[in-house]
C-alpha cells in the first residue's frame, strides 16, 4: 500500500473511493487482472498495491490456488461466493463501501531534519 499523503498511526474506518483495474497483466508464465482499491482514510488517500485474480488463458499456466488473496479480499468486504462461472464480480461495486481491515502499514520511520 502506498499513501499519497501522511496518515497518523491509529485505527480508522476507511472507505473505498475508487478502483484502478489493469487487465491481462503478465506475471512470468501467468496472466492476471489486477485490482487496486483506493481508500479514503480520514482526509487522505491510500492506494492498494493490488489484488490479483489469475485467469485461464491459452498459452499460460493457471493455478486456482494462486487466487487465495482475491478470495480472501472478497470475503473480507462481505462479498459472497458466486457459483455462476459466467458472472464475475465487478470491483467497481465496492466504491463507497466502508471497510474495517488493515489498508496500510508503516514501511519506514524517518527522522525529520527540522
Amino acid at each position: 500500500m502506498r499513501s499519497d499523503e501522511s496518515v497518523n498511526t491509529g485505527k480508522y474506518t476507511a472507505k473505498i473511493v475508487n478502483v484502478e483495474i489493469s487487465n491481462n497483466v503478465r506475471f512470468g508464465k501467468y496472466i492476471a487482472d489486477v485490482f487496486k482499491p483506493v481508500y479514503m482514510v480520514e482526509k487522505n488517500t491510500v492506494r492498494d498495491n493490488g489484488i490479483f485474480r489469475y485467469k485461464k488463458v491459452d498459452g499460460f499456466l493457471y493455478d486456482p490456488k494462486k487466487n487465495w488473496g482475491y478470495a480472501k479480499f472478497l470475503t473480507s468486504v462481505g462479498v459472497k461466493k458466486n457459483n455462476s462461472v459466467d458472472e464475475r464480480f465487478k470491483f467497481e461495486n465496492l466504491i463507497s463501501k466502508r471497510v474495517r481491515y488493515p489498508v496500510a502499514r508503516v514501511l519506514r520511520v524517518v527522522d525529520i531534519p527540522f
